[in-house]
This record gives structure tokens, C-alpha cells and sequence, in this order.
């Protein structure tokens, strides 16, 4: 094992690394984005033969490269048990702190006995694995009554709506802007903070990327022409992407799920032209409707060592659930 630590010599792994990722949020582009912006202030990429594992460092804490930002996910730790065990051991003998989160592979049966305490829950990843061959209709009839009948009022919205897609161009001039300031002060009300609020830069830059890397479909919902919700899809060769999706106008009942009849409705017509299998993925974190819209929930790991995180089970689901789709118990609580 040797570890890499020049900057330049990094990003030219990095590069390498991700470039064949097939997860949008995994894409060189958008890592070097994020790691640029994160700006560590050192680097440690654990390599060995054509293995690497590549962590940068800020505050005494590691992270995978593009550090601790938004939309960093879907991380992929390399199989190789000596290379892990060996990474850990010299984190731990440098006293660093490390968060390794959205991890998308299981490593835990790799780590050393020692290391297995590191392993703790993570939010999962709710997806529909063929979106094209999703069937809403059938989804809908065969849903417990009280659920069908929110979505069925929610179908009836549409009566009183204007749903219009803009192109790209038109997005970036007219409403993104005004989108993130309506999404800033929706949480506000809710009295939490939206994410984009500490890094508006950030949102534009990502933006930038999906419309000039990838087919993008933008969403905006109103009513009396008060912009009330709105999504964007951005698109590769097999994954449809729900990077944004943001309710404004909580008054309105079932204007969740209006918006996401409507993105399943987008995407099935799209994958169905396309004539592709495409997955469907709407990120982390179930917020009570993915489940309920018949999105499935994909294990996702994190390996933590720091005294500031909570070690819990995810709510979104119950822990048989959780042990469910993850098929064994968290290191962290062992």
C-alpha cells in the first residue's frame, strides 16, 4: 500500500477513479465540483496496484473526496480487505477522525474485528429499478384504501393546476433564482434549514453541470400562476435522477403527492419512449412519500468514527425493515 498525498497526483487518480462511475452523483464532474469547493486541506488516497481508496482531509477528519457536501453519495470502497484494514490503521494511529458516508457497496464482512465497531445505520436510497415497466394504475388499485384515496385526491388536483415544463435555458434565466429562495423559505417556516441555504453557489454550479452534462426535464407547478411546487429530473443513460423536488405552499393538501404522480407519469413516459430500462432513483431519505409512491428502499452504509455522530436506526423505516434489506446487524451494535 502506498498513500498518495500530492494534490495534483490525487486529482489525476480521482479523475481516473470516478470516471466510470455510472451514478450521476458519482461522476468525476460532479466530485471534482464538490472537492473543489470543499477545498481540503490535505489529501490521502490509499492505493494499491490499480485499487485506491481516495480520502481527503479537513478539520482532522477524513472524508471521501468532495468531502462532507451535498450530493456526495453513492461512494464505492474498493474490495480489497488488506487495503481497507490497512487504510483504518493508519487513520487510527494519526488520531483522525473519519466520516466515510453514502457508501453503496457492503464492506462490512471485509473490516477487521477491530474496525467493525465503525460500521453504523445510514439513510437509505429510495429507487424504482425499472421505472418503464412500472405500472401507476395497478400501483394505485392495489394500495390500502386510505392511501389510494390521497392519491386519487391528488390526481384531481390536476384540475386546478398549471404543470409546465421549461427548457433549460428558460429554467436558469426565470426560476432558478426564485426556486431557491422559495425552497429556503419553505424550511424556514418549518423552522430548519434547506442545505442549499449554506452553499447557493453550489446549487448553480450543479445546476450548470445536469444542463450542459445531461438531458434534464424541469417541472413547474402552480395555481393562479403562484408557483406552488416544482421538480427537476436529470437524465443519463440508464438512471433518472430526482435532484430537486420541493413543496411551497403547504395549505395545499396532497401536493406531495401530486408532484410525485406526476414525476412517476414523466419518467414512465419517458423511459417508454426511450425504449430503455431506466432506474429511477430518488436519493436518500423516504420524507413519508417515496414509500407510499411505490419507491423501494437500496441499503446504504457509512463506516463513522466520531464522537459527535448518532448512532441510530433510520426512522424511515422499522428495524425489521432495516434488517430486511441489509440482511445483518450494524457493527455499532454488536
Amino acid at each position: 500500500m502506498r498513500i498518495v498525498t500530492d494534490k495534483r497526483e490525487c486529482y489525476k487518480l480521482a479523475e481516473k477513479f470516478y470516471s466510470n462511475e455510472n451514478m450521476i452523483l458519482g461522476s468525476w464532474k460532479i466530485k471534482n465540483k464538490l472537492n473543489n469547493v470543499f477545498n481540503p486541506e490535505k489529501y490521502a488516497f490509499f492505493v494499491e496496484n490499480d485499487d485506491i481508496i481516495p480520502l481527503v482531509i479537513k478539520h482532522n477528519t477524513c472524508y471521501f473526496f468532495g468531502g462532507n457536501m451535498p450530493f456526495n453519495d453513492y461512494n464505492v470502497i474498493v474490495k480489497n480487505q488488506s487495503l481497507i484494514n490497512e487504510m483504518f490503521k493508519h487513520l487510527k494511529r494519526n488520531n483522525y477522525n473519519f466520516r466515510l458516508e453514502s457508501i453503496s457497496n457492503d464492506v462490512f464482512y471485509m473490516l477487521g474485528k477491530e474496525n467493525k465497531q465503525f460500521d453504523v445505520p445510514y439513510n437509505q436510497n429510495w429507487v424504482i429499478s425499472d421505472i418503464g415497466n412500472f405500472n401507476l394504475e395497478s400501483f394505485i388499485s392495489n394500495t390500502k384504501r386510505k392511501k389510494r384515496n390521497k392519491i386519487k385526491r391528488a390526481i384531481k388536483l390536476y384540475e386546478h393546476v398549471q404543470i409546465k415544463t421549461v427548457s433549460n435555458e428558460e429554467y436558469t434565466e426565470r426560476y432558478m433564482n426564485n426556486i431557491l429562495h422559495m425552497k429556503i423559505k419553505a424550511f424556514r417556516l418549518r423552522n430548519k434549514i434547506n442545505i442549499w441555504e449554506k452553499h447557493p453557489n453550489l446549487y448553480i454550479d450543479m445546476f450548470a453541470i445536469f444542463f450542459k452534462e445531461y438531458d434534464c426535464i424541469n417541472k413547474i407547478i402552480s395555481i393562479d400562476n403562484k408557483i406552488v411546487a416544482s421538480y427537476n429530473m436529470v437524465i443519463s443513460s440508464d438512471e433518472i435522477f430526482l435532484a430537486f423536488s420541493n413543496c411551497y405552499d403547504t395549505s395545499i393538501e396532497y401536493l406531495q403527492f401530486l408532484v410525485y404522480t406526476d414525476l412517476l407519469t414523466t419518467s414512465i413516459t419517458y423511459a417508454k419512449f426511450k425504449n430503455n430500462n431506466f432506474l429511477l432513483n430518488a436519493a436518500r431519505g423516504n420524507f413519508g412519500y417515496k414509500k407510499r409512491m411505490g419507491f423501494s428502499p437500496t441499503p446504504m452504509y457509512a463506516i463513522i468514527n466520531d464522537t459527535t455522530w448518532l448512532k441510530e436506526y433510520n426512522k424511515d423505516l422499522t428495524q425489521q425493515e432495516t434488517k430486511n434489506i441489509y440482511l445483518r446487524e450494524f457493527g455499532c451494535f454488536l
